[in-house]
Formats: C-alpha cells, structure tokens, sequence
C-alpha cells in the first residue's frame, strides 16, 4: 500500500496528500484560548477523538485570494489539518481520519460569501457520482440537514477491494473500501471531518465516527469567537524558541559552515543537507520544520544560494 494518499477529506479539486503532513503528536495541539482562539486550537487532541484515533500528522496552509470578484469568496484564506490514525504514524492504514478547518478572510467573512464558499465546496466534491450512478457495485448515500442554523453535508461511499490481500485477513469474504465525510458551513468557513475504513467496517461506523467528532468541533466553534490564524503553527509551535529565534540559529550554522574550511571551494557557503542535519541535531528539530526555518530565511531575503546549490547569508 502506498504511503503517500490522499487524505480523506473533500478539499474541492486541490487535495491535501500524506505527504504534506508534518508527523506530529498531541505536544502540537492545544486548548481554544476563550477571547481569541487560534484556528488550530479548534483542532481537537488525541483525547477528544474517538477510539482508536491519535494525532499522527498536521498541516497549516495559506492560499491568496484570487482577484476575480466571483470567485474571491470561494477560497479560504488559511486552512489547518490534522491527520488522526491508530498508531500514530502518517502511513496509510486501515482506519484513517481526518480533520480540516478552513477560515475565509476579513474581507469574506459575511453570510453570504461563507455560504458561497461552502456551496462551492460541496459541489466540486459531489456534484457529478459517475460511479454511483453506473453501477450497482457502489452503495453511497447524500444528506444535507440544517445544525445550529449551519448546513451539513454528509457523504458515504462503500465500495468492494476488487484486489485485497485476503492472507491478511482470512476472515473477511467480502471486503469493501467504506469513506465517510462531512463538511459544515460555520459563521466563518468550514468544517471537514473524513474518514477512510476497510476491510470490514461494521455499517454505519465510518459516518457516526466522522459525525461524532463533527459534533465535538462544531461545539467548540459556536462556543468560541471568530478564530484567528496563527502563521507559525503548525510546524514551529511545540519549540520553546520562536520561529525568528530558531531561524537567527539558522543563521549563526550557516556563518560556521561557510568559515569551514573542509572543503575546497572557491565560493563559501552552507551544503543545504550538512545545514539540515546539524539544525535538526542541535536543535531537535524534523526535517520538515528544518526546511521550514530554511523558508522563513528566503522569505527574509537574509539568504541567497551560490552556484554550487551552497547557502550563503546576505
């Protein structure tokens, strides 16, 4: 099975993949702070998802807006993702969950664009099921119902593994691939909550696990004000040094690496491999968060890369 997927929640037609995610535990999450909650802290821990869920993966994502007037409320401004599965790990496994907020800007936030902006959503995803219609094969079901005066759309599809490694589970004579997914309208974008099961699912598990944890979210989404976005979550949170502080660190590895004189070279600078992996040891750090202190310097102009591929300070 292929570790690299996509994550089982709609997303329109740009799909976040495994790939994206930054392994992470419940150390990224956090409590809603009650006067100005994070987007992120909507997310909820390993302890307010259902058995055998965990934190395994996160993903914070920002996306302009387009400059076309109709089609400027139909893009949120940020969204963050978590990815829950039963060990814990980013790969693809027999039960996969998922969790996606996505909050349109200040200048979209009003009814009307929110509604927009989900209807869009919803149609991207379901408004054509080919499969369904053209075989009998594919048991799926479509409901959209009004909760706490926001829309909800609630999907299921259950169709047979045609290829299945039965030594696995010689018990399983028939088995299906079952996906579960809702998406919510709120006051300020959406919620998403999917879920992929197989080879045996009980019926109705996938959609009463993504509904349940739906409910938890929404609960805390209407409880709380509008969240704001923090930019440097999720891939910096959990250190104890901010992210200007982990990227002068940066900083000060590149002025050593370039003063080493091991290799000959007739331009200074920083093997962006070398530079990751003493960054990533000295200060505990993944990769993912090392090349993310590394964007944060190009962002900065502080950096520049030589003709070797080499880093070079400003």
């Amino acid at each position: 099975m292929s570790e690299t997927y996509k994550l089982p929640v709609v997303g329109g037609r740009r799909k976040t993949r495994s790939t994206q995610l930054t392994p992470a535990d419940d150390a990224y999450m956090r409590r809603p702070t009650d006067t100005t909650p994070q987007l992120f802290e909507l997310l909820p821990d390993s302890a307010h998802t259902p058995p055998p869920y965990t934190v395994a993966g996160v993903y914070s994502d920002t996306r302009g807006h387009t400059g076309h007037p109709r089609l400027a409320a139909e893009r949120p401004s940020h969204a963050v993702t978590a990815l829950y599965t039963p060990n814990g790990e980013v790969e693809y496994q027999q039960r996969v969950l998922a969790c996606r907020l996505s909050i349109l800007d200040s200048n979209h936030e009003y009814s009307d664009d929110v509604t927009t902006y989900y209807e869009r959503r919803v149609a991207d995803e379901f408004g054509d099921r080919d499969e369904d219609a053209h075989t009998g094969w594919i048991d799926s079901s479509l409901t959209t119902e009004t909760v706490n005066g926001h829309t909800r759309t609630s999907y299921t599809l259950c169709r047979p593994l045609l290829s299945y490694p039965s030594t696995d589970h010689q018990h399983v004579s028939h088995p299906v691939f079952v996906w579960a997914v809702v998406v919510q309208s709120t006051s300020w974008g959406s919620i998403e909550i999917g879920a992929y099961l197989w080879p045996d699912p009980d019926p109705g598990t996938g959609l009463n696990t993504v509904t349940e944890l739906t409910d938890t979210v929404t609960n805390r989404a209407a409880r709380l004000p509008r969240p704001v976005v923090e930019a440097e979550w999720p891939l910096l949170y959990p250190h104890e040094l901010s992210a200007d502080e982990l990227a002068a660190k940066m900083k000060s590895i590149i002025t050593d690496l370039a003063a080493d004189p091991s290799e000959p070279t007739t331009e200074s600078g920083a093997a962006v491999s070398t530079l990751l992996d003493r960054f990533r040891a000295e200060y505990d750090v993944t990769e993912s968060e090392a090349r993310k202190v590394l964007d944060i310097l190009k962002q900065q102009d502080a950096i520049r890369v030589d003709t070797r591929g080499h880093i070079q300070l400003q």
